[in-house]
């Protein structure tokens, strides 16, 4: 069972990884899907 400390440390890493990935998306060249072209 996870403690509370733990399930707040993988909210933590949850809305860090959250940022980094919604900034990466900001950028042109991420934008479209390389595979199959959409957005």
């Amino acid at each position: 069972m996870t403690s509370k400390a733990d399930s707040e440390k993988q909210k933590l890493i949850q809305d860090k990884c959250q940022i980094i990935l919604g900034n990466l998306l900001r950028e042109e060249d991420n934008k479209y899907c390389v595979d199959c072209d959409a957005k």
